[in-house]
């Protein structure tokens, strides 16, 4: 099941091949509903090609940028605000997951955060700042753990 929320002049762009899945049949490490939500008029949801995702939660009140073969692990969420700017008076900042990257369950991806291509993201993390391309990175706050061999 997938609940997609829109505001009227915004935009929520799905690439080629993408899943979303909350079937427990086949996700059972965390059953809820897939939510794309877009929370102002002009905010942007982009995810590439061959994406999958596992009751996934994506909010964008500014920019969600998500590239080609990327995949999210069950109840992880994704947004480019803190939420109720109008009582912590905070600003948005967009969020950008390049191709190839690999983010695990119950991960959180904050704003502002770009993770570089073909990165690991352990389940649980909290990603609070870029994680550069070609590494593993887990915990909370999220750092790189190791890197990739190229």
């Amino acid at each position: 099941q997938i609940t997609l929320d829109r505001f009227k002049y915004s935009t929520i762009k799905i690439g080629d091949n993408c899943i979303f899945n909350s079937h427990s049949l086949f996700n059972p490490r965390g059953i809820k509903r897939c939510i794309l939500h877009t929370a102002t008029d002009f905010a942007k949801i982009e995810i590439g090609n061959n994406c999958g995702f596992s009751g996934v939660s994506i909010v964008a009140w500014n920019r969600v940028k998500i590239g080609n073969n990327v995949m999210v692990g069950a109840d992880s969420c994704i947004g480019d605000t803190d939420d109720h700017p109008e009582r912590l008076g905070t600003d948005t900042a967009p969020v950008e997951i390049k191709d190839n990257v690999f983010i695990g369950m119950h991960c959180l991806i904050l704003k502002g955060v770009t993770i570089g291509e073909n990165s690991i993201i352990g389940a649980g993390s909290v990603v609070t700042k870029d994680i550069p391309a070609n590494c593993v990175a887990a915990g909370v706050p999220c750092k790189v753990i190791r890197y990739l061999e190229k």
